[in-house]
């Protein structure tokens, strides 16, 4: 299961005093489309300052010559088509943000410079695909402000 954790300024802070976060969290599974994500959020968010996606779930840890297709095919649709599309679906929020800002929680076993030495199965490459997918988000998107990140959570 992936999660998408959202942190929205709070309305109820006053300006210039500070502001207060909100964690919103998500459980996606087999997402089809952007507009299953814009539904799970109809609630009235006006914009969104933060979108951190974390997802992931180590498949079977195996070398790639005993990596299966149907667990490659699992760990792209979480690790890297879930996020994209989860991103999507929360781009025009994020437009609204001075300073809009993405972070994905990936995994260094996503890393082609530094792999780590252990059978990274699907998941190694499913990460180095979110890897990817984040650094275009970042050059296709700069000019409207959107700063991106990615993070080991280790």
């Amino acid at each position: 299961m992936s999660c998408l954790y959202m942190l929205k300024q709070s309305t109820a802070a006053p300006k210039g005093r500070g502001s207060s976060l909100r964690i919103l969290k998500l459980g996606l599974s087999a997402i089809r489309s952007i507009t299953e994500v814009r539904e799970a959020f109809s609630f009235g968010i006006d914009h969104i300052d933060v979108l951190i996606n974390i997802a992931g779930e180590i498949s079977p840890l195996v070398p790639a010559t005993e990596t299966t297709a149907k667990d490659f095919l699992a760990a792209f649709e979480l690790d890297s088509i879930e996020p994209l599309l989860v991103f999507q679906a929360l781009w025009l929020p994020l437009q609204k943000s001075l300073s809009p800002k993405l972070i994905m929680v990936t995994s260094s076993v996503g890393s082609i410079a530094e792999i780590e030495p252990m059978p990274g199965g699907s998941y190694g490459p499913s990460k180095t695909a979110q890897n990817w997918l984040r650094r275009a988000l970042h050059l296709e998107n700069k000019d409207c402000g959107l700063i991106t990140i990615t993070l080991h959570p280790g």
